[in-house]
């Protein structure tokens, strides 16, 4: 962990205090993930992680008035409907070039 400059802190299992941030977010995570899971559709956490870390980086966070992906990448990050769909406009782009081509 060394080599990539990441910091191991031992923190007591006891005393959940000692690591307020991580417990402030677990405290956010646990109830996401619950909603959103359904074991009798086979929907399990693994396959819902994805989403509750999106919903997390990409909500404005009320101290900086900034989602955190705002404020590290500096734009807003857009969520799989709007990617699938710019990937099928590229799709449809290019069977019009391709069109085009034929035509040639």
């Amino acid at each position: 962990m060394e080599e990539y400059n990441i910091k191991h802190i031992k923190i007591a299992t006891g005393s959940p205090q000692a690591n307020g941030q991580v417990e402030r977010v677990n405290r956010i995570v646990g109830p996401m993930i619950a909603k959103l899971t359904d074991i009798e559709k086979g929907l399990h956490w693994d396959a819902v992680i994805e989403d509750v870390e999106f919903s997390l980086n990409n909500t404005k966070q009320r101290s900086v008035a900034q989602s955190p992906s705002k404020m590290l990448f500096g734009i807003e990050q857009k969520g799989k409907v709007v990617d699938e769909l710019r990937q099928k406009f590229e799709e449809l782009d290019n069977v019009s070039e391709i069109r085009d081509l034929k035509e040639i």
